[in-house]
């Protein structure tokens, strides 16, 4: 890297200006938005919470969780489709093995798919009408005991059916 003299003793801080421009201008964001609300999964005497981005617009729901690196393992993404529908996902440039949880209007658990594969085309469908779609690190499905017809409840959830 070229060593830029700003004034005396600068020497060094072109390249970690450089570093942190990158960063923030970088299209995997490092911060995510996370809902202050944690969505909890409910089945039987289990009770499973995680902290959940709402993904409630066109434009998020075409990005998802591409292109990211990392997902804390307490973390993520409630898709809030505007009807209820079948709903059609895939994983294209996707980095992240992920659990697919499809969730009907009322929270109830339609169908689960686990460790879906990085970067496939293929279409993963819901299979019948569903409202939301909650995307999980691979393995939270198999690691707290999440089954179809569990519940799912977040203040999202009812928002989005008002």
């Amino acid at each position: 890297m070229v060593d830029l003299y700003f004034a005396r003793g600068m020497k060094y801080r072109a390249p970690f200006i450089l570093l942190l421009v990158l960063f923030f201008t970088s299209p995997i964001s490092f911060a995510q938005e996370y809902d202050d609300e944690l969505l909890k999964i409910i089945g039987g005497t289990h009770e499973h919470s995680f902290r959940v981005e709402i993904v409630d617009t066109p434009e998020k729901r075409a990005t998802g969780l591409m292109h990211r690196e990392v997902m804390p393992i307490d973390a993520g993404m409630l898709f809030c489709f505007d009807q209820t529908q079948p709903v059609f996902m895939w994983m294209k440039n996707t980095i992240l093995s992920l659990d697919m949880i499809f969730i009907r209007e009322d929270g109830t658990i339609a169908k689960i798919t686990e460790n879906t594969v990085p970067f496939s085309e293929a279409i993963i469908s819901s299979e019948e009408d569903v409202r939301f779609v909650l995307e999980l690190n691979a393995g939270a499905v198999s690691t707290f005991g999440i089954k179809s017809e569990n519940r799912v409840v977040h203040s999202t959830i009812l928002s989005c059916t008002s």
